[in-house]
């Protein structure tokens, strides 16, 4: 897996429902696998409750706030 797609989708659960059985998460299951590994994503929407909807945990929010600041600010190296 590319960290393109890993970051399309925690961009995707932050700005729409994915539902779990839906065309999107069948679509990109090994991605969503990954992305609920690393616990970037959950189901649970309070202690031993979940949902049919995957939503992105404070975790994959930093890594996505980590992954829009690296973009909009290039290193040195890049700038060159």
């Amino acid at each position: 897996m590319q960290h393109t797609d890993l970051m399309h989708v925690l961009r995707e659960c932050r700005s729409a429902p994915v539902f779990v059985k839906g065309n999107f998460a069948r679509a990109h299951a090994i991605d969503i696998a990954m992305a609920a590994s690393l616990g970037f994503i959950t189901t649970m929407v309070e202690w031993a409750e979940f949902s049919n909807r995957w939503h992105l945990t404070t975790k994959g929010l930093e890594c996505l706030t980590a992954e829009s600041k690296a973009r909009n600010h290039p290193t040195k190296r890049e700038r060159t």
